[in-house]
């Protein structure tokens, strides 16, 4: 049921949770080390003229896997529109999950600052969850409002 206000945030923070895995989610850059792009899904070192970090493939798989059972558990949640109070529930489902995701991302980005010892540039894919999370927060709102 898609015309709905809620199942209209609902949508938009699964689409932007996707989009996550379009751009970098930080960039650093540096004239000694080399330039280093993080992803959703993988840390791309472009041109690494000193030694190369190593991230586990898991912490990245694990990453993906959150961005996207977030936009599931979302779509998941515009699907439940006759059970408003499971609806609720699997929103706030999501909504631990988008954070999660968050504080995974952030944690990363700074064990790579602090491997490399420069600054991260966080690109826009690096606030999508952020927009997705007040869309998820929206959501409930109207959800509860119904």
């Amino acid at each position: 049921m898609l015309q709905r206000v809620q199942s209209v945030c609902l949508l938009a923070a699964s689409v932007l949770m996707l989009l996550v895995f379009i751009w970098p989610l930080a960039s650093f850059y540096s004239t000694q080390s080399g330039i280093m792009e993080m992803y959703a899904y993988k840390l791309k070192i472009i041109a690494a003229t000193q030694g190369e970090i190593s991230v586990s493939p898991v912490l990245t798989g694990f990453i993906s896997l959150l961005a996207v059972a977030t936009a599931g558990v979302c779509i998941y949640s515009i699907s439940l529109y006759k059970n408003r109070i499971r609806q609720v529930k699997v929103t706030r489902m999501a909504l631990v999950v988008n954070i999660v995701f968050i504080v995974v991302v952030f944690a990363l980005t700074d064990y790579i600052r602090k491997a490399v010892n420069i600054t991260p540039e966080y690109g826009t894919a690096a606030f999508f969850p952020v927009v997705a999370l007040m869309f998820q927060l929206l959501a409930m709102r109207f959800i509860k409002k119904d």
